[in-house]
C-alpha cells in the first residue's frame, strides 16, 4: 500500500525482544538420538567429532566401513545421512533414513528428525520442514512440533505456526509463542491468556512480562501494564522498550510531568533513541514548549533522516510557531505518511488555520499512536481535536479512517475516505486510500482505476506507477503491467526500481529475454549494489544459457 508508515513498532519490539525460542540455529544431532550416541563405542565417537568438524567424506567412509560390520547400526546410518548432507548430496541424505526405515521405523523417525534440524540450521527451511512432517508422518513428537512450529513463526506464516503451538498444550506447552502469535492477530484476551501462563512458569524472565505488558496496553488495559513496566524497569534498569511503553501510557493518560521524566530517564540511558525523543518532543509541544520541542526533533531526525515521523513533528512543531513556510518543507520529507506533503503545491497553510491551534500536536500524538498500533488511542486523539479540524483538514480524517480499517471497520472508513475525496478533490492522498482499501478488498479492478487517477494528478511521483504495475499483474494483466512500466521509465528513465520491474515481467510473463536483458542492464547501471536489480539480470542470462556472465554478476 501506499506511503503508509511502519505500524506497530511496539508489538514487534516488546513482544519479540528476549525470545530465544525463535533462534533455530538447532543442534545438528536430536536429543534423543545424541543420548543413544553417548557411550558408545570409540570409533562411533571419533566419526561424531569428524562430523563436528564438517569432515563429511571421512565420516562417510568410517560409517561405511562400521555398516559392513554391523548392516543394521543404526547409528551409522544416521551419521551417513548427516554427512551426506553437509556434501549436498540431499537424496543419498534420504534415501540413507528410507534404509534406516527398513531395519525399524524409530530409526528412519530420528534420521529425518536429525535431517530437519540439520537443514533449519543452514536456513533451508523447505527441506527442514519436509524432513520434519515425514519424521511426525511416523510418530509423534512434542519436540519435532516445537521446531516446525519455530519455523513457520520465524518465517511469518504465523497460522501454521499456531496450530502446531495448539497441537502442544497438553504435554509440553509453549504459552510464549502461543501469547506473541494471539498479539500479532491483535487478539489481546487470548494474548493475555497464554501470557500470564508464561509469566507463571519463568518469573526470572523478561520476555514474558514485556509481552504480556504489551497485550494490556494493546487492549487498553493501562493500569495493569503500567505496573508491569514499572517493576521491570525497576529490575532492568537498562531495559529501553519500558521506558517508551511508559512514555506513551503517561501521555495517553495527559500526566505530562510523569512523561517528561520518563523521557529523561531513557535518554539518560541512551541519548540517541528515537522514539524517546520524538515522545519528549510530543509532549513538550503539547505543553507549548516550542524551542526544547524543535531542538528534540532535529536529535531525532539526525538520529534517523528517513524516518518521516521525526519530520512530521517538527512541521507540527513550526505550524504552532507560525513559520509555515518551514513547516511545509519539513512535511515535504514526510511524503511516506501522505503523498500530497511532497507535491509542488503543498503548503501547510492551506490545511492548517488559526481557528485549529490544537491540530498540529494531535496530529503528531495520533500518528505516534497509530505507529505503535494503538488504534484506538489515535482514534481518540483525533476525536478530540477541534470540530472543523476532520472536515477542514483531509489528512487528520484519512489518518482516522487508517486507524478505523486496521481495528477492522472497513465501512465506517470507506464513509470517511470518500468524504475526503468529495471535500477536497484535490488531494491525491484521498484516491490512494481508496485504491488501498480496493487492494485490501481484492478488487483490484477498482483499485487500478482509483491509482489511474492519481497518476493523472500526481505524474512525477514513481512509486504511483509502480503501484499501478502491481495491481495489473495481480489481475493477471502482464501487457499492461508492462505498459505501465514502459510509459514510467519514459518519465523517469534513471529509475533502477522501474527497469528492474520491467526486465522481469518481459523475461517471465512474455519470455522476451533480449528486451528483458537491455533493461536489466539499465537497473544495474543505476543501481549497481542493489542485490535485487543483480539478481535479475543473473537470472536472465541463466535463462539464455550464459552461465558464465550469471557468476560474473556476484564475483
Amino acid at each position: 500500500m501506499a506511503g503508509k508508515p511502519s505500524a506497530a513498532i511496539l508489538i514487534i519490539w516488546l513482544s519479540l525482544s528476549f525470545c530465544p525460542e525463535l533462534s533455530i540455529a538447532l543442534p545438528l544431532v536430536p536429543r534423543g538420538m545424541e543420548n543413544r550416541l553417548k557411550g558408545d563405542s570409540a570409533e562411533h565417537k571419533k566419526i561424531i567429532s569428524l562430523l563436528k568438524n564438517n569432515q563429511f567424506e571421512r565420516v562417510i567412509d568410517l560409517s561405511e566401513s562400521l555398516l559392513q560390520e554391523n548392516p543394521r547400526d543404526p547409528k551409522a546410518m544416521l551419521l551417513i545421512s548427516l554427512a551426506q548432507a553437509g556434501l549436498g548430496n540431499d537424496r543419498a541424505a534420504l534415501a540413507q533414513a528410507d534404509q534406516a526405515g527398513q531395519i525399524q521405523p524409530e530409526f528412519k523417525f530420528e534420521v529425518l528428525a536429525s535431517l530437519g534440524k540439520y537443514y533449519a540450521s543452514k536456513s533451508r527451511f523447505f527441506r527442514a520442514l519436509m524432513c520434519f512432517n515425514s519424521a511426525l508422518a511416523i510418530k509423534s513428537s512434542s519436540e519435532v512440533e516445537r521446531q516446525v512450529a519455530a519455523i513457520y513463526l520465524a518465517r511469518g506464516q504465523t497460522a501454521r505456526a499456531k496450530m502446531h503451538y495448539e497441537k502442544l498444550l497438553d504435554n509440553s506447552p509453549d504459552y510464549l509463542n502461543l501469547a506473541r502469535i494471539y498479539l500479532k492477530e491483535r487478539k489481546f484476551a487470548k494474548a493475555i491468556q497464554f501470557a500470564k501462563q508464561a509469566v507463571s512458569g519463568q518469573e526470572t524472565s523478561p520476555g514474558g512480562s514485556l509481552l504480556l505488558a504489551s497485550a494490556y496496553l494493546l487492549n487498553n488495559q493501562l493500569s495493569d501494564a503500567k505496573k508491569i513496566y514499572q517493576t521491570l524497569r525497576s529490575q532492568v534498569p537498562d531495559l529501553l522498550p519500558t521506558y517508551h511503553a511508559l512514555g506513551l501510557i503517561e501521555t495517553a493518560q495527559k500526566n505530562y510531568h510523569a512523561a517528561l521524566e520518563v523521557y529523561r530517564a531513557a535518554l539518560k540511558r541512551a541519548p540517541r533513541l528515537r522514539e524517546a525523543l520524538i515522545g519528549r518532543a510530543a509532549v513538550l509541544h503539547a505543553q507549548g514548549q516550542l524551542q526544547p520541542a524543535e531542538t528534540d526533533t532535529f536529535k531525532a531526525i539526525n538520529s534517523d533522516p528517513s524516518d518521516f515521523l521525526p519530520h512530521l513533528t517538527l512541521g507540527n512543531i513550526l505550524i504552532s510557531t507560525g513559520n509555515d513556510e518551514r513547516a511545509t518543507r519539513a512535511y515535504q520529507r514526510a511524503s511516506a505518511l501522505f503523498i500530497d506533503f511532497g507535491l509542488p503545491q503543498f503548503s501547510v497553510s492551506d490545511y492548517f488555520t488559526p481557528n485549529q491551534p490544537n491540530a498540529p500536536v494531535q496530529f503528531t500524538l495520533a500518528n505516534i499512536y497509530y505507529r505503535e498500533g494503538l488504534y484506538q488511542f489515535a482514534i481518540e486523539v483525533l476525536n478530540a481535536a477541534e470540530k472543523k479540524s476532520l472536515t477542514e483538514n483531509p489528512f487528520l480524517a484519512l489518518l482516522k479512517a487508517r486507524a478505523l480499517l486496521r481495528l477492522g471497520e472497513e465501512d465506517r472508513s470507506e464513509y470517511m475516505i470518500q468524504n475526503v475525496i468529495e471535500r477536497h478533490p484535490q488531494t491525491v492522498s484521498g484516491l490512494l486510500e481508496m485504491g488501498d482499501l480496493a487492494i485490501f478488498r481484492k478488487d483490484y479492478r477498482r483499485a487500478a482505476e482509483y491509482y489511474r487517477k492519481a497518476v493523472k494528478m500526481a505524474p512525477g511521483v514513481v512509486r504511483l506507477r509502480l503501484i499501478l504495475g502491481g495491481i495489473y499483474s495481480d489481475m493477471q494483466q502482464a501487457d499492461r503491467a508492462i505498459s505501465t512500466y514502459k510509459a514510467a521509465v519514459s518519465v523517469f528513465p534513471k529509475s533502477s526500481i522501474l527497469y528492474n520491474q520491467l526486465a522481469w515481467k518481459l523475461a517471465e510473463n512474455q519470455n522476451n529475454l533480449k528486451e528483458a536483458k537491455t533493461y536489466a542492464r539499465k537497473a544495474v547501471k543505476y543501481a549497481p549494489d542493489d542485490p535485487n536489480v543483480k539478481d535479475t539480470l543473473a537470472w536472465i542470462y541463466y535463462r539464455q544459457g550464459e552461465h558464465k556472465e550469471a557468476l560474473k554478476i556476484y564475483s
